[in-house]
């Protein structure tokens, strides 16, 4: 089964519904990227699972924890994109503790103004980019892989996946470097962006959460990097402020609460993600300042 099979399915994903994200599209009309929709709504209004508990997923390893993590973070509240923004930038859930907002990738901080660029200067981040697979609803506002960010960062990261520069190490010359992230090329000439050190679990359980949530492929490389990054930087007291406050008021995140189940999802993702796009054609409508 590839990617391509689930390049659409946030759009038709129900609560609890697991079966949808697990097996492959049957005969019929299809759209114009492959995926038969029809089928899928069919499998997503009769397949249906419980959610387990923190203590099952702890006895579950394999395809039968990813099925159970599917089911454990499915049905979140979408708010939609402008008014998840409003949140994200305004709300006080989401602001340091003093009342400022602060970049997840330089540090940079600025004070809410009421709008969706505070400051002029900052932006919204989709760990997740939207040209990879978060372009429609509800994964485009899903504010479980939303954060905060200068818009010259935000622009900086672009869809580029996170890894580790060369440039950390060797006399080559980063190509954007701020408070403590990099962009620069890995060991295969390719761009990749290094989160700094503070924030890098973050983004790492973010990204393992947008995966499974919406059954994304995660290449082998970029999930060694995020699983380092999970232990690096361990859920601190700012996650553990905001679970309660991002979708569905009891929406559970297991990978935070269960920092085993986090590991064990080593090689639970499907194949290498393709390569990506030469021109993110979404950042460059807008100057690369939204995503």
């Amino acid at each position: 089964m590839t990617l391509a099979h689930f390049a659409r399915l946030e759009r038709v994903m129900r609560p609890f519904v697991v079966g949808a994200l697990l097996f492959g599209c049957g005969a019929g009309p299809a759209d114009d990227d492959g995926i038969d929709e029809s089928e899928l709504r069919r499998k997503s209004s009769t397949t249906s699972a419980q959610k387990p508990t923190y203590a099952d997923l702890e006895k579950l390893e394999g395809a039968a924890l990813k099925r159970a993590l599917a089911a454990f973070v499915g049905g979140h509240m979408s708010l939609g994109y402008d008014r998840a923004r409003d949140a994200l930038l305004n709300d006080a859930a989401f602001t340091e503790a003093d009342g400022t907002l602060e970049c997840v990738y330089t540090g940079r901080r600025v004070a809410p103004d009421g709008t969706r660029s505070p400051g002029r200067t900052f932006n919204t981040e989709h760990t997740w980019p939207q040209s990879l697979g978060a372009m429609h609803e509800p994964a485009r506002s899903d504010l479980h892989h939303l954060f905060p960010v200068d818009e010259r960062a935000n622009s900086a990261r672009n869809n580029h996946l996170y890894g580790t520069p060369r440039c950390r190490t060797t006399d080559r010359a980063c190509s954007f470097a701020a408070g403590g992230s990099v962009l620069g090329e890995d060991a295969h000439d390719e761009l990749v962006f290094e989160v700094r050190r503070a924030r890098r679990g973050d983004v790492a359980r973010a990204h393992f959460y947008f995966a499974i949530r919406y059954n994304k492929a995660i290449g082998a490389e970029e999930e060694a990097v995020l699983r380092a990054w999970h232990h690096e930087d361990p859920v601190d007291a700012r996650e553990r402020a905001r679970r309660g406050d991002r979708g569905a008021p009891r929406q559970r995140k297991p990978l935070r609460r269960s920092p085993r189940a986090g590991e064990r999802r080593r090689r639970l993702l499907a194949p290498y993600r393709p390569k990506k796009p030469a021109t993110d054609t979404c950042t460059a409508a807008v100057g690369g300042l939204i995503r």
